[in-house]
């Protein structure tokens, strides 16, 4: 029932009392007992409560998606469904990781999910215990309140997520400057025996920081020796498919395609390719 009909309902039940007032006074004036017709409740009827998706979803923590899956929980990579990144039908790939949503770009996917992860990483503090004051004596003020301390001493965390937080900075720097997919990223993680963060043992943490960090370093030295090539090669057809050709070699199409265990090899050619170059243009 909409408001409009309750407020019609309520009208009607006013008049109903205000007929029944009437009779009773022209039963009173002459001289008859008074005689109510059958009672009519005056309370208004009571309104039904839809319960909503969002309110049935904030009753507990489980959330059931489309795709019959809870997005609280975190896909192979590390980060729970997020509507910014992720397909609305809310489905897992084979890998057991969330599809991508479309036209998103993978600079704003790659952004949005280091920061997912960064977040499901590190808990937040737990309050401070605060104390009870003791009771006033009878005959003696109390004295004022303290003014509430404030510390400036860091968050302490734990050695683990400290080596945990350093090797999400090592991966950032490939998913943000070189707008590496994260599904590569994580391809240097089979090196340890692990194919997620979550399964990557944490003694492995400091290791596998070192290796992210050597992998975006070997990227910076190719992408260098692909510029001075180009430079050296000004604009000739060659140079750019003799670059696709090293890059092939590697098993890689680009820059950002080119896994860990691939960059000495790579490097190595485009080094020699460009020295060609400088001994082509020295001559000339």
């Amino acid at each position: 029932m909409g408001i409009l009909e309750d407020i019609q309902e309520n009208i009607g039940l006013l008049q109903q009392k205000q007929d029944m007032l009437m009779s009773a006074i022209k039963q009173l004036a002459a001289g008859k007992p008074i005689e109510f017709g059958n009672a009519v409740s005056a309370e208004p009827p009571a309104l039904s409560v839809v319960k909503t998706e969002e309110t049935a979803a904030s009753i507990g923590e489980v959330v059931m998606g489309k795709g019959d899956l809870d997005l609280n929980t975190p896909d192979a990579t590390g980060v729970a469904w997020d509507d910014r990144i992720h397909s609305s039908n809310q489905k897992q790939t084979a890998k057991n990781v969330w599809s991508k949503r479309k036209g998103v770009t993978p600079a704003d996917f790659n952004r949005i999910h280091a920061e997912l992860l960064a977040q499901s990483t590190i808990a937040p503090p737990p309050p401070a215990e605060t104390i009870a004051p003791p009771p006033p004596a009878e005959t003696i003020a109390p004295p004022p309140p303290a003014a509430p301390s404030v510390s400036n001493a860091p968050i302490e965390i734990s050695a683990n997520e400290q080596n945990k937080k350093d090797l999400l900075e090592q991966m950032n720097v490939l998913t943000s400057k070189y707008e590496m997919e994260f599904d590569v990223v994580l391809t240097l993680l089979k090196k340890f025996n692990a194919n997620t963060l979550d399964t990557l043992d944490p003694a492995n943490f400091p290791a596998a920081t070192t290796d992210f960090k050597a992998w975006h370093q070997w990227l910076e030295m190719i992408s260098i020796e692909v510029d001075k090539i180009n430079i050296a090669a000004a604009g000739n057809p060659a140079a750019a498919e003799n670059i696709a050709v090293i890059f092939n070699n590697g098993n890689a199409t680009s820059l950002n395609t080119i896994q860990f265990d691939k960059c000495g090899e790579i490097h190595d050619q485009m080094k020699a390719y460009r020295e060609q170059w400088d001994a082509f243009a020295a001559g000339q």
